[in-house]
């Protein structure tokens, strides 16, 4: 899977499922001792200016899209 260019995120999952197949289904957990989940790198949020947070909420047709963006963001589910 790596050499295929597997991304980190589904070498976890892979990983999950072996170790689940092993441990629990053939009672071997043995087999994954050296069996290691992969680092996945963190990368840091994109964090607006307020210049930009306020032509983003301006760009929006009317006062209840306004509202929701600004919910949105002032919470933190916008990135």
């Amino acid at each position: 899977m790596v050499d295929h260019g597997t991304s980190a995120v589904s070498l976890n999952h892979a990983i999950a499922g072996l170790k689940f197949f092993f441990t629990v289904t053939l009672d071997r957990p043995e087999l994954m001792v050296r069996m290691q989940p992969v680092r996945v790198p963190r990368i840091l949020p994109v964090v607006l200016s307020p210049d930009q947070v306020r032509r983003l909420i301006e760009a929006a047709g009317n006062l209840k899209h306004q509202t929701a963006l600004s919910v949105a963001y002032g919470a933190g589910l916008s990135t």
